[in-house]
This record gives C-alpha cells, sequence and structure tokens, in this order.
C-alpha cells in the first residue's frame, strides 16, 4: 500500500478507507478490483510463505466484490485468484458484515439465536429473581459485542424488549399476560425502585457512546477526524498552555462561547481564533471592553487554570472523564428520581424472593381484587363481612371516641377518667357489636385467637353443599337441549349459551352469546329463547 503497488478502496472527503484488518490469523484486505492489485497481493503472499512458512489456505479463503464491477470481470479476476466468490452478509469475529445502514433482516439471526436461550421449560423450572438473573447473564453475555458495533433497529429492539417481558412474566417469550410492573420500570437501577435490568434500546446507544469515545480520544492517525469534529456534546476540551482549541466554537468551557453568548451562524464565520491566541506566559490576556460587556464569561475563563499539558478530551458527566457503559446508561436515567426504601428491599442478606415480593408491594403492584378490577377483570358479586373485621373497626371506634372524651372531662370539667374505664367500653361495645353482627369469622387460628381474647364466640363459615346433578338422555328421536345464562354480579355483563344432544348423547349443535349488561333472569330467559329459535331455524322441531 506504501509503494502505490496496491490502490485502496475510494473513501468519502475527509475519511480514511480501510485498507486491511488483522486479527490472529485472519486477514482482510480491501483495494480495488484491478487485476495489478490482485497480483501485487498474490505475489505479497507467496513471499511471506516463503519466508515464515505459513501458507495461506485458498480452499478457506474468499474475495467478495463490489456492485460496480460487471459479471465478466468476476470471472476473470476470480479465476486469476482461484478463490470462491463470497456473498455479503458473512460474520467476521462474531459481528455480521453488510452493505448500508443496519437492517432487521440482516440482525434477526442474531436476535433470534439469544431469544433460543429463553425456553420454556427453563422459565417453568425458574423463579421470577431466577429469570431475572438470565436475562441479566444472556444480555451482558450475547449482545454487547454487536451493541459496541452497529445501531440496532427500534422496531428489532422493542421486538426482543417484549419477548424478554414476556419471558419475565409468563415464562415464555411467545406468551403474555397481565403484567405487573411495565418493562421500562424493570429497567431502572436498584436505587430508582427498578428491578436492575438493562433496556436493550437504552444499553446500545450506551455501548456505542462508549466505543465512538474510545475512537475518539485514541492515539492513531486513522481516526483523527473524529477529533476534530464535535460528535459527543458531552466531551469537554482540558486545554494545555499551547490549545489549538477553537476559542468561539469548540466546547473548553463546557458550553461552546458562540452558543453562550447566542451569536448567529452567519456572523460567526469570521471569528477564527485559538485558545492560545489568549494565553501569555501562563494567564489569561483578555481585552478591557470585552471584559467589561461580558464579565460574567470572563470570570469563568479567569477560573480555569493554565498548565503546560497537551490538549485532552475529557467525558464531563464522569468523575475521571472516561467513558464506561455504567456511566453512559446513567445518563438516561438521570431524571428518574430515587427512592428511599432501596436498601430496606435488596439486601444480601434478605431472600432475593422475598425481596421480590416487598419490591412489588412499595410499587403497589400485587394482584390484588381491587388492582385486578380496575385493570378490567370482572369478578362475582358477593359480601365479605368479616367478622373479626367488624369487631376491630368497632373497637378502633371506640378507642378514639373515649380518648376524647376523656380529653374533654380534663379539659371542660378538670376530671380525670381511668384509661381501664375505657378498656371497658370498648369489651362492652364489641360485645354487642358481636350479638348484632351476622359475619362469619375465616377458618383461621388468628382470627379465632382475637375472638377469645375478646371473649367472643366465633361463627365459621357453613360448609359448601356438592350436589351432583346427571344428564338423562331424551327419548328416540327427540332433541334435547340444556341451556344457561351467566352474569357478573347482580346485574353486570352477561352472557347464555346451549347445546343440543340426540338420544345417544351426541352433539348436534351448541351456541354462546355476550349478552352485554342483563340481570341474571333475563339471561337465563334470553338462553331459552335463542335455544328456541336456533331450533326452529335448523329444523329441530321435536325439542
Amino acid at each position: 500500500m506504501g509503494s502505490s503497488q496496491i490502490l485502496p478502496i475510494s473513501s468519502p472527503r475527509g475519511f480514511l478507507a480501510p485498507t486491511h484488518l488483522l486479527y490472529a490469523d485472519d486477514v482482510l484486505i480491501f483495494c480495488k478490483g484491478t487485476q495489478k492489485n490482485l497480483k501485487h497481493i498474490m505475489g505479497a503472499f507467496r513471499d511471506y510463505g516463503d519466508i515464515s512458512g505459513q501458507l495461506v489456505n485458498w480452499g478457506k479463503s474468499s474475495i467478495y466484490f463490489g456492485s460496480s464491477i460487471s459479471p465478466s470481470q468476476i470471472g476473470s479476476l476470480q479465476s486469476l485468484v482461484g478463490m470462491q466468490t463470497g456473498q455479503l452478509p458473512f460474520s467476521y469475529l462474531g459481528v455480521p458484515l453488510f452493505r448500508g445502514k443496519p437492517r432487521k433482516a440482516v440482525l434477526q439471526p442474531i436476535a433470534d439465536k439469544i431469544l433460543c436461550k429463553f425456553a420454556k421449560w427453563k422459565g417453568k423450572s425458574l423463579s421470577l429473581v431466577g429469570r431475572v438473573t438470565l436475562i441479566k447473564s444472556v444480555i451482558t453475555s450475547s449482545f454487547v459485542h454487536s451493541f459496541m458495533i452497529y445501531k440496532w433497529p427500534s422496531s428489532l429492539l422493542s421486538l426482543i424488549n417484549r419477548k424478554l417481558r414476556n419471558f419475565l412474566w409468563t415464562a415464555s417469550c411467545k406468551e403474555t399476560k397481565l403484567v405487573r410492573v411495565a418493562w421500562d420500570h424493570c429497567c431502572r437501577p436498584y436505587s430508582h425502585g427498578g428491578f436492575s435490568l438493562k433496556d436493550l434500546r437504552l444499553l446500545n446507544d450506551s455501548l456505542l457512546r462508549k466505543f465512538t469515545w474510545k475512537f475518539i480520544t485514541s492515539d492513531g492517525f486513522a481516526f483523527s477526524f473524529l477529533r476534530e469534529s464535535s460528535l459527543l456534546k458531552e466531551g469537554i476540551w482540558l486545554i494545555g498552555e499551547n490549545s489549538q482549541r477553537d476559542f468561539w466554537r469548540e466546547n473548553w468551557l463546557r458550553v461552546p462561547i458562540l452558543e453562550l453568548l447566542g451569536i448567529p451562524d452567519y456572523l460567526a464565520n469570521p471569528l477564527r481564533v485559538r485558545v492560545s491566541d489568549f494565553i501569555h506566559e501562563g494567564r489569561w490576556v483578555l481585552d478591557d471592553s470585552f471584559r467589561a460587556r461580558f464579565s460574567d464569561l470572563c470570570f469563568r475563563i479567569d477560573r480555569i487554570a493554565i498548565s503546560p499539558v497537551v490538549d485532552s478530551l475529557v467525558w464531563a458527566n464522569s468523575r475521571d472523564g472516561i467513558v464506561f457503559c455504567k456511566t453512559a446508561y446513567s445518563q438516561f436515567l438521570r431524571d428518574i428520581p430515587q427512592v428511599v426504601w432501596r436498601r430496606d428491599v435488596w439486601s444480601r442478606f434478605i431472600p432475593p424472593s422475598r425481596s421480590a415480593l416487598t419490591w412489588r408491594l412499595m410499587l403497589n403492584r400485587l394482584p390484588t381484587k381491587d388492582r385486578l378490577y380496575r385493570s378490567g377483570f370482572q369478578f362475582a358479586s358477593h359480601h365479605s363481612i368479616c367478622m373479626v373485621r367488624i369487631l376491630w373497626k368497632a373497637a378502633i371506634h371506640t378507642v378514639i371516641w373515649g380518648v376524647w372524651t376523656a380529653r374533654n372531662q380534663w379539659i371542660f370539667k378538670g376530671k380525670f377518667v381511668d384509661f381501664r374505664s375505657i378498656l371497658s367500653l370498648v369489651w362492652c361495645v364489641v360485645s354487642k357489636v358481636n350479638r348484632l353482627d351476622i359475619g362469619c369469622m375465616h377458618n383461621c387460628m388468628d382470627d379465632l385467637l382475637i375472638l377469645c381474647r375478646f371473649g367472643l364466640q366465633g361463627r365459621p363459615f357453613e360448609a359448601a353443599v356438592i350436589k351432583s346433578v346427571i344428564w338423562s338422555p331424551p327419548t328416540p328421536d327427540w332433541i334435547k337441549v340444556n341451556t344457561d345464562g351467566v352474569v357478573m354480579g347482580s346485574s353486570g355483563f352477561g352472557g347464555c349459551g346451549g347445546i343440543f344432544r340426540n338420544c345417544r348423547a351426541f352433539v348436534k349443535g351448541c351456541f354462546a352469546i355476550p349478552l352485554g349488561q342483563v340481570f341474571a333472569f333475563e339471561a337465563e330467559l334470553l338462553a331459552v329463547s335463542l335455544a328456541i329459535n336456533f331450533a326452529w331455524k335448523y329444523g329441530l322441531h321435536r325439542l
């Protein structure tokens, strides 16, 4: 390449085209597709083999052509090198190489290979915390390398996020159910009230920032154009005495001075000076009129110490100026408030399964009946009359009333009321409430102990009576229909259905129809009426 015997591929203005990539025994060479170039490359490989004894395996090697080469040229060049013709895309060191921007069709095989690790049998054998650990380990080991190279399509990342969410709550990537906690909330750190998972879109952006920053701060000549451009707003230049930074445009004062002063672009073109032009013998030299007009700005400039060092670019959002994936990811979460109960819930002394349950409790995400009702679930109406609950309410109200009465007696009449009299009043009220109450106690020892403490007799729930119902067939040549109507509550959303059978119990037909909001007796009557209509419509007259 250096002797111009091999011409490199063309590149856009201001960019350097790659000439070769070397890793262990894998070599990629980029050049123009001419016979002269290929002859020089083949000769270089032969000379290297004669000297070192390491020979190229032409059977495993491939040659790739651009879109501008004709089929006749491809045939002549392939016969010259004796290699097979490769097709894009292909994988190199675990990363797919392709033409153009990353597309879903190219990266979908990587996503499918990773999602295969979340098999349903694995999810069923793991607890909620176990599935979280599996998701963390797979994301950390499988996505990181590719995320540092490509900006993945947002549609593909959203699809993977959705499958990971399903695996977390249903133990299967394909099944869905009511999500307890939103995926965005689960992807927050523990300190922000989350499950410390990683959102793939934010992780992709964080790793790209880290990789780009590595190139920007690299000393290599190939990436010098990156250092001359403002690719990252979070970068700040630490200037030295001979700083070559642009005084007006570059970010060496946390905010470019042009942006800080609001100078429009059409007035900024003549302003071409370096920072070192305002430094003399280690001190800032600013014009007096400039200081008088922009005193606050000059005060900020004077606070910057001048040292004989080379200009260096540092990351503004970290303490040491280096970009790590963790610091880049945390920048996306800086507007989310932290929670005060983090250390009380997550601790190495508490089993993770217990912490996960408490975490859902603190977020008010447990599947209680009121939350399920707000989510659209319907429940049959019933009276949840708990004997102990009613007694506790009576006791609490009586204590409050007794304390308030004792306080008024002391303030207005100077009469002291013994607290034991308040307790006696509580016992008396609880006994009266028990005689009036029609509720029953739960069949548990705790309720029984509370009632015994008050000296009351419990009334347990009556055992359910199980009745067996046997279907009897109709007489020959007749059809029997069984109908039923169901309503959520006394007057909620309901439906009805029926099934037709002959004397041999063979099903001749069936129906099920939603009815909307109806009463229970309406659902039963509509079921019978619809059964008669269906029988008449289909000729089942002997019903």
